[in-house]
């Protein structure tokens, strides 16, 4: 095995380095969202670059945060997905200047375009469905393989405030649709994983008035043997972040499509569509007409 200490003078790399570099920069650029370091890691690991468990935060970490540092070949500090920290964003706004005369009307249809029309699909489909995940970092990758549907990650053990969030906003649109109630999970294969989903749904259940209906689509021991999943490098078990991104997408949308329609996602937009265009007319011709 390489033993790739990143230390090195400058912003140069050594050769050794430069070949897990480019090779983890290639598994980067193969999907169209942003990955965790630790999905990155599994890819590595699965082609031999990496043999015990130590190398994610004794030789991988560094490595990878020297490039990002160093902008080398492609790596930038924002490359990788942050797998626990998110900002809440707050600050806001336009220019004063943008609301006064002769753009006016212009400004005003440009917010109102935007916010013009939303029609949720929910009422045509069979069921009102969720996905809950446990791995935060890989919110991109649901977001990408799914459309139109709530995500939500627990990235381990959720709170009670935020899992009673889930429970009511069930109930909420359960009642506001009409539908029966379905939960998506996909989380992973080890005692930690199975507890979460466990005490997850538990609660979920307790504090909603409907009947949920709770799916783990994954992971599961067929699912690890059929895509060849390497086992967890810091624990026994298998992670979702493991598998290879087309058996990610495979588990995703066969088992989303089971209860989301994508033909009636498809046939609300184009409604949508017409209707925004017909208000838009409306709004554009009133507008006209009003003195400032």
């Amino acid at each position: 095995m390489i033993n790739e200490n990143p230390r090195s003078r400058g912003h140069e790399f050594r050769k050794a380095v430069k070949t897990i570099l480019d090779s983890a920069m290639g598994h980067i650029k193969s999907v169209d969202y942003k990955v965790s370091a630790r999905w990155v890691f599994y890819r590595l690991l699965q082609e031999g670059h990496y043999s015990d468990k130590n190398d994610y935060k004794n030789k991988f970490i560094p490595m990878a945060s020297r490039a990002r540092h160093a902008n080398y070949n492609g790596w930038h500090p924002d490359i990788l997905q942050d797998e626990t920290r998110s900002t809440d964003t707050r600050n806001a706004g336009y220019s004063p200047a943008d609301y006064e005369e002769p753009d006016l009307k212009e400004i005003l249809l440009d917010r109102i375009e935007d916010y013009l029309v939303s029609i949720s699909h929910f009422y045509s489909q069979d069921y009102y469905a969720e996905i809950l995940f446990e791995a935060r970092a890989m919110v991109g990758q649901f977001r990408h393989y799914t459309e139109d549907i709530d995500l939500s990650p627990f990235a381990g053990h959720p709170s009670i405030p935020f899992k009673y969030s889930i429970a009511k906003r069930l109930e909420r649109y359960g009642n506001k649709y009409g539908k029966p109630v379905v939960v998506l999970y996909f989380g992973d294969l080890d005692e930690t994983g199975i507890d979460i989903y466990n005490v997850g749904m538990r609660d979920i259940q307790k504090w909603c008035s409907l009947k949920i209906k709770f799916i783990r689509c994954g992971l599961t021991e067929e699912q690890v043997e059929k895509y060849s999943v390497p086992e967890n490098f810091e624990h026994p078990g298998y992670q979702w972040e493991a598998l290879p991104d087309d058996a990610a997408r495979e588990i995703i949308t066969e088992n989303v499509r089971k209860y989301v329609s994508q033909a009636i996602i498809e046939d609300t937009r184009q409604r949508e569509e017409e209707i925004a265009n017909d208000v838009k007319e409306k709004i554009t011709a009133a507008i006209e007409d009003i003195e400032f």
